[in-house]
């Protein structure tokens, strides 16, 4: 019995871990923010960074839609704190 609990727990830890969470949102957009500011106008460079984090970009966006209003709520207030 232990060992069907324990692996029940395991795998939440799995499935909630897949994606990103709210800080890893902001952080992302931070540095992309700050790569893209340093390749200035150069579009190669701006093509790959927006490349890079594409798939952040997409799971991030996922999480928000996914959200109801009041995890979005949530979702704003910890941002605050991530952004410190």
């Amino acid at each position: 019995m232990k060992k069907v609990l324990l692996s029940a727990v395991a795998a939440s830890f799995l499935l909630a871990s897949c994606g990103p969470d709210i800080c890893d949102c902001v952080e992302g957009r931070k540095e992309m923010r700050e790569k893209l500011k340093e390749a200035g106008d150069d579009e190669s460079k701006r093509d790959a960074i927006k490349e890079e984090y594409k798939d952040l970009k997409e799971k991030c966006k996922k999480l928000v839609e996914d959200a109801s209003d009041e995890e979005k709520e949530k979702m704003k207030e910890e941002a605050k704190k991530c952004a410190e």
